[in-house]
């Protein structure tokens, strides 16, 4: 069987002084110095991503264009919501799995050299019960918003209470993206057990999540975009959101690092691993996953 081929390692030569100063800096010095395995990034997201996306255009878009909202018969609506989100959940499930692995070499970076294909798969094999359960979470939370838009829609009247649920929809979808890659990212890192490790990921929700949401809601704008009912619109945010899959994930990974430093790492551990995020051949100690640990 023929070996993976490894990802090049960097041959610049970093001093203290030539080293990002912080994770705003290190996001660029990563896209422009590893290039080539963010370009293999977005083109392997094309396989995991690229469904569950051309999938949810098509069925969208058929819902909810203008034509289709001049003739809107709301339960054939609802039946063909409940209905696709049953589609959904298979390509869901291999959309969590993409940004797992992901998650998983992204955050690597720091402490090992990377397989590319091989790293992506055990990211996989890793948050397989993660990926499982939000996939659900992830399925019943878009189609909720999904149904609260169809009704903001249809019904002129109780204008506050149809405020009341369709932000609640916005704020339920928010929260389950966000946990998800928060809890990919600390399965990464981290040995927990999944109560500890949905609890670890609620908590930096709540902590992070102005910032959080900020980052959500400009990353899968794509999600929130239903209001447009475009084909041409759809499919340029669609296909945003797939090439641009590895940068999204790093953002998420970077910030939840600067959490983990915060509450635990600091606490706990001391890390000091940004010279190897930068270059590979950066020596230091492996490090295995760390014991369970909550924070409050």
């Amino acid at each position: 069987m023929a070996k993976t081929r490894r990802i090049k390692s960097s041959e610049v030569d970093f001093g203290v002084n030539s080293l990002p100063k912080n994770r705003t800096s290190l996001f660029f010095s990563l896209l422009k110095r590893r290039f080539l395995l963010f370009f293999g990034l977005s083109l392997l997201s094309i396989l995991f991503i690229g469904p569950a996306i051309v999938f949810e255009t098509i069925s969208r878009v058929s819902i909810f264009s203008d034509a289709s909202i001049e003739n809107l018969n709301i339960t054939q609506v609802v039946s063909y919501i409940l209905f696709s989100s049953l589609i959904s959940l298979a390509l869901n499930f291999v959309l969590c799995m993409g940004f797992s692995g992901l998650v998983h070499i992204l955050q690597n970076l720091a402490h090992e050299k990377i397989v590319f294909v091989s790293d992506f798969f055990k990211g996989i094999k890793e948050n397989i019960l993660l990926s499982i359960f939000f996939t659900i979470f992830l399925t019943l939370g878009y189609s909720v918003y999904k149904l609260n838009y169809v009704f903001s829609i249809d019904n002129a009247q109780f204008n506050m209470l149809k405020s009341v649920g369709f932000g609640f929809s916005i704020l339920l979808l928010l929260t389950i993206i966000i946990m998800g890659f928060v809890s990919f990212i600390q399965n990464t890192v981290y040995k927990l057990n999944f109560r500890s490790l949905l609890t670890n990921s609620f908590n930096f929700y709540l902590k992070g999540l102005l910032i959080y949401a900020l980052i959500t809601i400009v990353s899968f704008f794509y999600i929130f975009a239903i209001i447009f009912g475009s084909v041409i619109v759809d499919g340029i945010l669609g296909f945003l959101l797939i090439i641009l899959s590895p940068e999204i994930t790093l953002v998420f990974v970077l910030y939840t690092d600067s959490k983990l430093d915060k509450f635990i790492n600091k606490e706990h551990y001391i890390i000091c691993d940004m010279p190897k995020l930068i270059n590979p051949n950066y020596k230091i100690k492996s490090m295995p996953k760390y014991s369970n640990y909550i924070f409050f």
